[in-house]
């Protein structure tokens, strides 16, 4: 679940607890992502900052006794035009890009 103060432009987002019978393994099959409402509506750094992403993006926040949880499903209108020019670790800046920061 999430909010967004537009002027501001800040967004705060809700972790849920995972169910006791919840499984990370990639596959977003639980239940759970058909009945908790994603977080969605993400906005570009590169090339067009502040605009909104050309992919639609659906993210859950979830948490348990030990970890928190983020899970994301990344859709893609054409996967004929996804190209990946540089693998190594610290060049990959020209590709698509989703990542995940916790500022404690």
């Amino acid at each position: 679940m999430q909010t967004r103060d537009v002027a501001s432009t800040l967004t705060t987002v809700r972790a849920f607890k995972a169910p006791a019978d919840f499984v990370f393994d990639g596959k977003l099959s639980e239940s759970f992502y058909q009945t908790v409402p994603p977080i969605t509506g993400f906005y570009q750094i590169l090339p067009d900052n502040g605009k909104e992403a050309t992919e639609h993006t659906e993210v859950w926040v979830t948490f348990d006794q030990k970890n928190v949880y983020v899970s994301a499903r990344l859709w893609v209108k054409d996967p004929k035009t996804l190209i990946a020019n540089e693998l190594r670790r610290d060049k990959a800046r020209q590709n698509d890009d989703f990542a995940v920061a916790f500022d404690t």
